[in-house]
C-alpha cells in the first residue's frame, strides 16, 4: 500500500508541475501576442484617421514645479 500511495503522490506532483509548465508557457505566448493585436488596431485606427488630437487650453501656464496652472 505504502509504494501505490508514493507512486499516486510522485504523479499528482508531476502533473502540478506540468500544469504549472503549461501555464507559464501560455503567458509567454499570449503576452506578446495581445501587444501585437493591440499595437496593429492602434496602427490601423491611426491609418484611417480616428485619433482626435488633444487639443491643450491656451490659458495655461507651467508652474515652475512641472504643474499645470490654469488661470481663470
Amino acid at each position: 500500500m505504502r509504494i501505490s500511495q508514493t507512486a499516486a503522490s510522485a504523479v499528482g506532483v508531476m502533473r502540478l508541475a506540468f500544469d504549472a509548465g503549461v501555464a507559464l508557457v501560455s503567458i509567454v505566448v499570449a503576452v506578446p501576442v495581445a501587444l501585437a493585436i493591440g499595437r496593429g488596431r492602434v496602427l490601423v485606427r491611426g491609418a484611417r484617421g480616428d485619433i482626435a488630437a488633444t487639443s491643450v487650453p491656451a490659458e495655461e501656464h507651467v508652474h515652475d514645479l512641472g504643474t499645470i496652472v490654469e488661470v481663470r
